[in-house]
């Protein structure tokens, strides 16, 4: 089973078998280069916190019918081009909302330098979102 690492109030379980069969399957390039798994581990957690921004904003889930019942409703997304604490450029998908009201907290309008990612997610926490809405992945 995996270790649990503690990182200040939250707590992750990293899976062993997972971490081997990563490194049984990858040279140090292909985890730590430009368009590395790590890249890509963290374009994907921050499309996915801001996915779950806007269902918890808007009330429901994507493809939920609940949406055609209150009039709140998604807008596909917009690219936008991030700089991480590294440097390196990170284009991820930005949800939008039909009627533009609503503001990311993880990464707001005119923000292009994405630093403290760990500290948006606690700041997410601490404003109201349980780990469940901010980290199922």
């Amino acid at each position: 089973m995996g270790k649990k690492i503690d990182e200040g109030t939250a707590s992750v379980d990293i899976n062993n078998k997972l971490v081997e069969e990563i490194l049984s399957q990858s040279n140090p390039n292909e985890l730590f280069g430009k368009e590395g798994l790590f890249q890509q581990l963290k374009k994907r957690v921050v499309e996915r916190i801001l996915e779950d921004e806007v269902s918890h904003e808007l009330g429901y889930s994507r493809h939920s019918k609940i949406a055609k019942l209150d009039g709140k409703r998604r807008n596909g997304t917009s690219e936008k081009t991030i700089i991480d604490d590294s440097g390196q450029k990170i284009v991820i998908d930005i949800p939008r909302d039909r009627d533009n009201r609503f503001e990311l907290q993880l990464i707001p309008k005119g923000i292009r330098s994405f630093t403290g990612f760990d500290d948006s997610v606690i700041s997410l926490y601490a404003r109201g979102m349980t780990m469940s809405e901010i980290n199922p992945i």
